[in-house]
């Protein structure tokens, strides 16, 4: 089946997913984030962080290796000895990884303030070490455009997830009740996912499972470099940053950093580069693959570009003038005040982030234009902890925001040596125009007629999406590419929304 065809069938699973894991997961969160005291959220925020620092010292560049090399191998058995050898050796490490930051514990608690949390700490190791497993699992099935079983186990596995978290606040359960909840749901979740990873690939063999595998010299470069780079993005992060936060200044400070970036991952799932991840990045790399052609490139990057930009600036327009009545009408909490300003810098600075340069380079196959940009890493470090000491959640978020444009600049400028990169200005400038539009009606009703935040709300996004239609973001052919992707019986709503 062609990557066209392959990619529409999976899209509606997608668009799913994404819908999915806003609703739900934000509906989970908003229910810990009003229960949990603002340390005890804190505490659990740290935690959390631990499978991207896992991940970060064990990946060895092989999610990435995944995502570029595994849609183009045909024999489903091979893909399956590969996959699980990779699955199987990376858990082993994890196990490894764990038992060394239980021993150590003393030595780092005091300062994360995690002294009375020893017990917490070692019962998560079991979700860290399943979830590395599911992560390459679901990165897996997303290559092979089978995001229907993606969405089935985000279903089950979100489901038993907020089954616990409203049992739990219901009976007024502690801190620990959830992490053990959260474990069950992750060994749950690794189960299912190998039983239907064996139901496509074949179950995993002892013998394959232990022997290494030869990889050409292309693909070994690309994985090294890969892994470099994710070790420099890593530290661009949001949940290095936590940690970062977690040293320099207290848990409340992590916890609102962590609130806002945990609102920022979920609006981040109806970016289309998002939304259509693990669909556009093999269906990207494969077009180019069979094309080489740089106006092919091109027509992808800048369909890409301009969807993203269409979302971004319309969280924008919509969030500073509403946003904090939102986030306490959501959240309730005192300190959640303090959320708006990092949240507010970080959709800001999404705007840059979500261009998508890093596809770009991995399509041309120069990774090595990834790696010389975490040059932006030393600036975040400079920028970061004085920030962080100083200025908490705010400071932390601008020198993260910065930091990561920069980065974006350094791709661009390091790619455009090896093909041209027609960046949309003019669907930029209507972008902005529109959002100013929409952030200047907002601001007037509110002025003058105080209407319900939620109306507003609602107001704004109609006003937004009317601007669409009559100052459009994307161009006409952007616009057919769309709706040939988009399944048919949504195909009408699609058109009256763009």
């Amino acid at each position: 089946m062609e990557v066209k065809a392959q990619a529409k069938r999976a899209i509606p699973y997608s668009i799913g997913i994404s819908v999915f894991n806003i609703v739900v997961a934000l509906f989970g969160m908003v229910f810990l984030v009003r229960y949990l005291e603002a340390v005890e959220y804190g505490v659990l925020a740290i935690l959390t962080g631990l499978p991207v620092i896992f991940n970060l010292l064990i990946s060895f560049g092989y999610d990435q290796y995944i995502l570029r090399y595994i849609p183009n191998i045909s024999e489903s058995k091979l893909v399956g000895d590969i996959i699980w050898r990779i699955v199987f050796k990376r858990m082993a490490l994890a196990i490894i990884f764990s038992l060394l930051l239980i021993a150590t514990f003393d030595i780092y608690s005091e300062r994360f303030e995690l002294t009375e949390y020893y017990p917490h700490l070692v019962i998560f190791q079991i979700v860290v070490v399943f979830r590395i497993g599911n992560n390459l699992l679901n990165i897996s099935f997303g290559v092979r455009f089978l995001q229907k079983q993606v969405l089935l186990l985000g279903v089950i596995y979100q489901a038993l997830r907020i089954s616990a978290i409203i049992y739990g606040v219901i009976e007024k359960k502690d801190l620990q009740f959830f992490i053990l909840a959260f474990t069950v749901a992750e060994i749950i979740r690794i189960l299912l996912s190998s039983i239907l990873f064996s139901k496509h690939f074949g179950q995993p063999r002892l013998r394959k499972l232990i022997q290494s595998r030869d990889e050409s010299k292309e693909e070994k470069s690309y994985r090294n470099i890969s892994y470099l780079n994710s070790l420099g993005t890593s530290f661009l992060g949001t949940d290095i940053d936590r940690y970062v936060l977690g040293y320099f200044s207290t848990n409340v400070q992590v916890a609102i950093y962590a609130i806002a970036t945990k609102i920022l991952t979920h609006l981040l799932y109806l970016y289309p580069s998002k939304m259509f991840k693990s669909v556009i990045e093999p269906a990207f790399y494969s077009k180019y693959d069979n094309s080489t052609n740089e106006s092919d490139l091109n027509n992808m990057f800048q369909f890409l570009f301009n969807a993203n930009t269409m979302i971004g600036f319309m969280f924008i327009s919509i969030f500073y003038p509403l946003g904090d009545k939102l986030l306490m009408l959501v959240f309730e909490q005192k300190y959640i005040e303090q959320v708006f300003w990092p949240l507010l810098i970080f959709l800001i600075f999404i705007v840059f982030y979500a261009i998508p340069l890093g596809l770009v380079a991995n399509a041309i196959k120069k990774p090595k234009i990834l790696l010389y940009s975490k040059i932006s890493v030393v600036v975040n470090i400079a920028l970061g902890i004085p920030s962080a000491y100083y200025f908490g959640a705010i400071g932390m978020a601008a020198a993260t925001a910065f930091s990561v444009t920069l980065k974006n600049a350094i791709i661009y400028l390091l790619s455009s040596k090896y093909v041209t990169i027609r960046l949309p200005w003019m669907s930029t400038w209507k972008a902005l125009i529109n959002a100013l539009i929409t952030l200047g009606v907002l601001y007037l009703l509110d002025e003058y007629l105080s209407l319900p935040v939620i109306i507003s709300l609602v107001i704004g996004i109609i006003i937004y999406i009317v601007l669409l239609k009559v100052n459009p973001i994307l161009t006409p052919d952007q616009k057919n590419l769309l709706l040939t992707l988009v399944p048919n019986k949504f195909g009408a709503l699609a058109k009256a929304l763009i």
